[in-house]
């Protein structure tokens, strides 16, 4: 059994050296004091020069969903690395340094209550055991757990000097855990003063899990939370940076002082708020054809749904789009039945965390459908909302202040001069949905309809020989009887039409129209009742369709299918 002095290491008192001199004993506090100040001065150099996270060329402890049914209690620790010291998968947590050589399972780590033999372990260890998760609709932060312990001869034999059968002297060891904790009051690790903190251990959160409505651990619900790409720069890339943003002849100080009256991030969003940006196009998925995509912002990332053909059958298929351009794609989420084809998709996250999904299918003729999830996740069976028209087609969904869904579509009747425009509201708890109102009429069978908050309805139609871009906003319960003309364009056939409203009062317009022998997708904002320019968003020399809004931060992202690709262009209003 080791008996070790008690540490007589102080960093208050700025020694940075034990010296040994002559007729001095040598005890074992002065020993470890030496070796507790080379230790504490490396790590205070690596927590505040280089900070938690991963180094470049490493991809330490990323957590991976697996598969169902285990994904509701389970997850994989990836190594991200190899067994060979100098690449095994790490992380940098407050100055230390953990290693993983394996990839793990949440649930077989050695502290899990699972495990047998996890109590007496983290009785050893004087920690907690690693609690199970539990199936609930709350949000997850999922963390690293980093200390250090005292390993003496009677756990490790190797301590023992096989020459002269004696112990030799004790070693601290760094170990790890993977934890999970709830995130519903944010996600932030442990820190002192919560039930979970333990001092002596330091802690970094490794991924998020958005459990508000699918109560399982996958792609869809996982975002990454470790910095990554840690690495020094050197003076030369600093120059660099230097001279690429602020051209020659200007220098850093060291002051720290701006030297700037106005920030170039100043400047930019006040250029960009006269003429917004439009970026180039970027295919986010390929290979198939992307029918109908549709999406919505999840914090830093976009979920995308589309529906997938599979021979006669089709499918909601679902993807993720991270802010760093990485991709996922799950399983599809369900197969349409009932209809031989679906002609028009929207989708929205309820105020309660239920999903909806509205369609329109030709069942004989074109006919309305949604579908929507319980509160564990799982989707139900359709729901008709046709209108009674011969044929219901294009439907669009906003979502409301109050947490509820707000659907309009087209229904078109034969031998009729006019079409007319349905609303229908579906409440946040999932309840039944309200009646289905007739908000306007259009004179023409091809217009399109598009419905943003407000709610606001927003029409293309042709009138008089020109195509009419008009609007109309409910008010008190009630839409009223005439359109507000915004513009009227070229005669031109209108293939489709999305919109979004990137800020208060300022809304961004996408459509298609069919234009010098070809389909091109052009956008433009409203704000205080005038339209902005026409930007070209999509030149492709192929048929770009489909456009659908995802508006974040004040930037819209516009999701189209050109082909066999779902592509992606941004409008970018500031930085």
């Amino acid at each position: 059994m080791a008996v070790i002095s008690p540490s007589s290491f102080d960093p208050v008192r700025r020694y940075v050296s034990v010296r040994l001199a002559q007729g001095v004993p040598l005890v074992d506090a002065d020993w470890n004091e030496s070796d507790d100040i080379r230790r504490f001065e490396l790590r205070a150099f690596v927590r505040w020069f280089v900070g938690d996270g991963v180094p470049a060329g490493n991809d330490g402890f990323r957590v991976e969903a697996v598969a169902a049914p285990a994904n509701k209690i389970d997850f994989r620790i990836k190594a991200g690395g190899d067994a060979a010291p100098l690449s095994a998968g790490r992380m940098f947590v407050d100055g230390l340094e953990a290693f993983i050589l394996a990839d793990t399972l949440f649930t077989a780590q050695p502290l899990h209550t699972s495990q047998p033999g996890a109590a007496a372990l983290a009785a050893r260890w004087g920690v907690p055991v690693i609690g199970a998760i539990t199936a609930a609709a709350t949000p997850l932060l999922i963390y690293l757990d980093v200390w250090e312990r005292l390993v003496t001869p009677t756990e490790d034999a190797t301590l023992i000097l096989a020459g002269l059968g004696t112990e030799s002297c004790s070693r601290l060891k760094r170990e790890w855990a993977v934890r999970v904790r709830s995130a519903a009051g944010g996600f932030v690790v442990p820190k002192a003063g919560d039930a979970d903190f333990l001092p002596g251990h330091s802690y970094a959160a490794l991924a998020r899990v958005d459990r508000s409505t699918v109560q399982e651990i996958s792609a869809a619900t996982l975002a990454n939370a470790r910095r990554t790409g840690l690495e020094m720069s050197s003076r030369r890339d600093l120059e660099q940076l230097i001279g690429d943003t602020f051209g020659t002849g200007y220098t850093t100080d060291g002051t720290g002082t701006r030297q700037l009256p106005y920030s170039i991030r100043d400047v930019l969003n006040g250029v960009l708020r006269d003429r917004p940006a439009v970026t180039a196009s970027v295919t986010r998925f390929s290979g198939e054809p992307y029918n109908l995509p549709i999406g919505i912002a999840q914090g830093l990332a976009n979920q995308l749904f589309w529906v997938h053909v599979n021979g006669p059958d089709r499918f909601l298929a679902t993807g993720t789009v991270a802010a760093d351009g990485t991709t996922t794609r799950p399983p599809d989420l369900f197969q349409f039945t009932g209809v031989l084809n679906v002609t028009s998709l929207a989708y929205q996250r309820l105020g309660s965390g239920i999903q909806r999904v509205f369609y329109t299918g030709q069942s004989g003729s074109s006919k309305l459908f949604s579908r929507r999830t319980d509160n564990s996740g799982v989707w139900q069976a359709p729901e008709n909302s046709s209108s009674g028209a011969d044929s219901d087609t294009g439907v669009s969904a906003t979502l409301l202040a109050n947490g509820s869904a707000q659907i309009a579509w087209i229904g078109i009747s034969g031998g009729v001069p006019t079409q007319t425009i349905f609303t229908q509201n579906f409440p946040a708890d999932g309840s039944a949905p309200g009646p289905i109102v007739a908000a306007g009429t259009v004179a023409d069978t091809q217009a399109r309809v598009v419905i943003v908050p407000g709610p606001q309805l927003i029409a293309f139609e042709q009138v008089g020989g020109n195509l009419q871009l008009e609007t109309k906003t409910m008010n008190g319960g009630a839409w009223p009887g005439a359109w507000t003309p915004l513009a009227t364009l070229p005669a031109s056939a209108v293939r489709d039409l999305a919109a979004g409203f990137i800020s208060p009062g300022r809304l961004w317009l996408t459509y298609a129209l069919t234009a010098a022998g070809g389909t091109r997708l052009f956008g433009r904002t409203y704000e205080a009742g005038l339209l902005g320019e026409v930007r070209l968003i999509a030149p492709e020399a192929t048929a770009p369709r489909y456009p659908n809004v995802v508006v974040a931060g004040g930037n819209a992202s516009i999701f189209y299918q050109d082909g066999n690709a779902l592509k992606q262009v941004s409008f970018v209003t500031q930085i």
